[in-house]
């Protein structure tokens, strides 16, 4: 496989090669790019919930997290880590703003025993969780804020 592009203007019947050809939905990108490849998001807002199941690289085109933001669309992840091993999340905002309970929020991992995960200068808001991943991930430059009120607004959770 090979690196994927997502834009706002995109659509999911492209191939999802380049900027011009790009997917409208990162979620698509995320089903059709390879392990080691990266999804390149293109500048705007994007409603979703995202299942990562391959260790990729995913990222703003730019690599400026204030240009791309990934939004929850339900309750539940914003972005599931469903292997953690090898994925890199960088230069992106993520919010969960949906109710908060446990296993819900901006950026978490389903994977226990495979934890090394790295989220690199991303903002996350939420209502929940910031940060749930494996103890042995990388977290390097991000600004994580939320607001929750239930017990369940943690930061960053780390666990072994």
């Amino acid at each position: 496989m090979a690196d994927k592009f997502v834009k706002t203007t995109g659509n999911d019947s492209n191939s999802g090669d380049d900027l011009a050809n790009a997917y409208l939905t990162v979620q698509k990108a995320l089903d059709n790019v390879g392990s080691g490849d990266t999804v390149f998001i293109d500048d705007g807002t994007y409603t979703q919930n995202l299942s990562i199941g391959t260790a990729c690289t995913v990222q703003s085109l730019n690599n400026d997290a204030t240009l791309v933001t990934l939004t929850s669309s339900a309750n539940g992840k914003t972005i599931t880590l469903a292997v953690a091993a090898g994925t890199i999340i960088q230069d992106l905002t993520v919010n969960y703003t949906n109710s908060a309970a446990a296993t819900r929020g901006a950026i978490l991992s389903t994977t226990t025993g495979v934890e090394t995960a790295t989220v690199r200068r991303c903002i996350t808001t939420t209502t929940a969780y910031g940060l749930m991943i494996g103890n042995n991930a990388v977290i390097d430059r991000c600004k994580v804020t939320g607001s929750g009120t239930s017990g369940h607004n943690w930061g960053i959770l780390c666990y072994a």
